[in-house]
This record gives structure tokens, C-alpha cells and sequence, in this order.
């Protein structure tokens, strides 16, 4: 979807726009499956994304997995639970630094 609407290229005029109508949170989808890759994450959508929110003053509540995984990756499969639970630390220590006392994370894990 964030190809389709072009939100990642317009994600400050996006935000922007919120903020001109005092709406001060959005919920955004990390994308698993665009965030890791051979077992490496990349966040660089989620930098972007965040930088341009907090220079709007709009705190972003996310969604970790909200639809589809890594190529390859069964729901089912053992390795599953594992994976996941490596994306979620890692996707939350990466976040750590865009939250504060007055900014505190809120992350729904499974849409």
C-alpha cells in the first residue's frame, strides 16, 4: 500500500497534513516482509518515516506484523516463533531512540 498511495515518498506532507488538522498519532504498518532479508534487517522506511513524523510532531503507533513475512517463512513452520520474536526486539531497539517519557512506544506486535 505504501507504494500504491506513494506514502513512503510523501510520508512528511503526509504527516503534515495530520498535524495541520491537530490529529498528533498515526498508526503505521513496519512491513516485515520488506524489512528483513536474508536474516538482516533493513529500517531504513521506518527512519524515514519516523524522522519525518516527529519533525511534524506526529507520534507513530505501530503495527509489526500486519500482513505478510519474509519469503519463505511458514506461519506454521518451528522457526517461525523465533524469527518473529528476533524481528520484534530488533524493530523495538531500533524505535527506542524516536520515544521518550512525553513520546513512550506503543506497538501493536500482530494485526
Amino acid at each position: 500500500m505504501n507504494s500504491a498511495t506513494g506514502h513512503l515518498e510523501h510520508a512528511k506532507a503526509d504527516y503534515a497534513r495530520l498535524a495541520r488538522l491537530r490529529l498528533r498519532t498515526a498508526r503505521e504498518s513496519a512491513g516485515w516482509r520488506s524489512i528483513e532479508r536474508d536474516g538482516r534487517f533493513d529500517f531504513r522506511s521506518i527512519r524515514h518515516r519516523e524522522q519525518c513524523a516527529h519533525a511534524c510532531g506526529v507520534q507513530l503507533l505501530w503495527t509489526f506484523f500486519h500482513y505478510g513475512m519474509p519469503d519463505g517463512l511458514d506461519i506454521f513452520s518451528p522457526s517461525f516463533v523465533t524469527r518473529f520474536s528476533d524481528y520484534c526486539f530488533a524493530l523495538a531497539r531500533f524505535l527506542r531512540p524516536f520515544h521518550s517519557e512525553l513520546r513512550p512506544p506503543v506497538y501493536t506486535p500482530i494485526n
